[in-house]
């Protein structure tokens, strides 16, 4: 939450949100960094800020 984080909140369709448990489920994001699945929107944003790293 914004008021503890100091990060903006986004909201997040249902269906987008278990498509993300599921990739994550499924080992898709295992060789993602943990931190880059903390506190994140929809799964794409982890994608996107791993791929600019």
């Amino acid at each position: 939450t914004e008021q503890f984080t100091g990060n903006e909140g986004r909201r997040v369709s249902l269906a987008e949100s278990l498509e993300g448990c599921e990739k994550i489920l499924n080992d898709e994001f295992a060789s993602y960094p943990e931190q880059s699945l903390y506190m994140i929107g929809s799964i794409e944003e982890a994608k996107e800020e791993t791929e600019n790293d």
